[in-house]
């Protein structure tokens, strides 16, 4: 915005050195001199106003440009922890005593919300944090199911330990999953008719994702508010 003031300024004074640089039209200014700068004044003014509000209207496409592709975003998020809850339920009957599942949890899309500047400037903190940890946790569940994988690779069977191992780790990343799918309701994602919040409800997105979490109570209650959920829905 500056540079094209300073531009529109240095093309005026340019054109205005030059006039004057000119024996005829010298003569016309000097004569004519205070309704010519009326008629200056008024036309930079009205070239000033003109070019601020050119600026003012491509900020507010840029904005929305902006809005429309954190939207779909927010909504790609919402697909993806909906495969991952289903893979969940997968993994879960898969690893037994004699048998295991390589199914693995994904979270490419989070992964590039996190890094995209648009989480923290259309979003918030509750929406950065609560996709920052279910990141984290998914990565403990994919390295615990590698690590006992491989153990299942050598010996044929899985120890109580081991199995123990992957379903707490499971339930850790499924309540995280399930916090973060909580967070995209403040955004009303679900509907694709996504409203963006600055700070839908910080305090209570941090009460849900901080201290100390009994993961696997945490996550039936969970359970059992979607399951509501989807018989309100019918």
């Amino acid at each position: 915005m500056n540079n094209i003031i300073v531009k529109v300024l240095g093309s005026c004074l340019i054109i205005a050195g030059m006039l004057c640089w000119m024996k005829p039209s010298r003569e016309y200014l000097i004569g004519n001199y205070s309704s010519l700068a009326w008629i200056g004044i008024v036309t930079l003014i009205a070239t000033l106003l003109g070019v601020f509000w050119a600026f003012q209207a491509d900020n507010y496409r840029q904005e929305q440009t902006e809005k429309e592709i954190f939207k779909y975003k927010l909504v790609t998020m919402l697909f993806e922890i909906g495969q991952n809850l289903r893979t969940i339920k997968d993994i879960r009957s898969g690893f037994t005593p004699t048998g295991v599942n390589i199914k693995q949890l994904n979270y490419d899309v989070a992964k590039q919300a996190l890094a995209d500047p648009l989480t923290i400037k259309h979003g918030a903190q509750g929406l950065f944090y609560a996709t920052s940890i279910m990141i984290d946790a998914i990565d403990t569940f994919n390295r615990n199911s590698e690590f006992v994988t491989g153990q299942f690779n050598l010996s044929g069977k899985n120890s109580e330990k081991n199995l123990e191992l992957i379903q707490g780790s499971l339930d850790q990343a499924e309540y995280r999953i399930r916090i973060l799918q909580k967070v995209l309701d403040f955004y009303n994602v679900e509907k694709f008719k996504t409203i963006l919040w600055k700070e839908p409800n910080y305090d209570q997105i941090w009460s849900w994702i901080a201290g100390s979490i009994d993961f696997k109570k945490e996550v039936e209650k969970l359970r059992q508010e979607e399951a509501e959920k989807q018989k309100t829905k019918k």
